[in-house]
C-alpha cells in the first residue's frame, strides 16, 4: 500500500513537471484522482488511471472543459489507430469515458 502511495506521488509530480500537457488539463487530471480517492478507490487503481491518462493526454491543446463529442470521437480515433495492443486501447477507452463521465 504504501508502496503505490509513491508512485502515486511520483506521477503526480510528474504529470506537474509535463510539457506535453497543458495546465488546466493537469489540474482537470489531479482534480480527477483527488475524487477517486475521495470515491474510496485504491491508491493501486488512482495509480493506473494517472498513469493511462498521462500519455494519451500528451500533445493535446484544448481544455478538456471545452471539448465537444467530435473531440472526444477524434480523441478516441486516436487511441484506436494507435500501435498499443488491444487490451491497453480498451483500458484506454474505459478510463476516459470514467473521466469524461465525471468532468464537470
Amino acid at each position: 500500500m504504501e508502496d503505490y502511495k509513491i508512485r502515486l506521488e511520483k506521477a503526480v509530480e510528474k504529470l506537474q513537471e509535463c510539457n506535453d500537457i497543458i495546465d488546466t488539463n493537469k489540474k482537470h487530471i489531479t482534480d480527477f484522482i483527488t475524487q477517486l480517492c475521495a470515491d474510496g478507490l485504491s491508491l493501486r487503481r488512482q495509480h493506473k488511471y494517472l498513469y493511462t491518462l498521462k500519455p494519451i493526454t500528451k500533445g493535446i491543446k484544448k481544455d478538456f472543459s471545452l471539448f465537444n463529442k467530435k473531440d472526444i470521437t477524434q480523441f478516441l480515433k486516436k487511441i484506436n489507430t494507435s500501435d498499443y495492443k488491444d487490451n491497453t486501447k480498451r483500458d484506454f477507452k474505459i478510463i476516459i469515458k470514467i473521466f469524461f463521465k465525471w468532468f464537470p
